[in-house]
């Protein structure tokens, strides 16, 4: 358990677990009227949260967050559904 190379094992630790992450998770990014802009986010409401930005055209968001690899398709199916 104790190392003299903590710092050294804390960062392959890290580094593990930022690629299970990345093995279970993908990103995706999108625009959406504001209109939709809540329904869109519980579709996608990301691992911790989705990162919003503004565009050019005020009517419209820029939605990027993680969803489970597993459910990507059918989410992305969802999405197109609302509009």
């Amino acid at each position: 358990p104790h190392s003299q190379h903590e710092d050294t094992v804390q960062l392959i630790k890290k580094r593990i677990e930022g690629y299970m992450v990345a093995k279970k998770y993908v990103m995706i990014t999108y625009n959406i009227h504001n209109d939709l802009l809540d329904a869109a986010i519980r579709v996608t409401p990301g691992k911790k949260s989705p990162n919003i930005t503004s565009l050019n055209d005020s009517n419209y968001k820029a939605v990027t967050c993680l969803v489970d690899r597993k459910e990507s398709n059918a989410k992305m199916d969802e999405l197109h559904d609302l509009g």
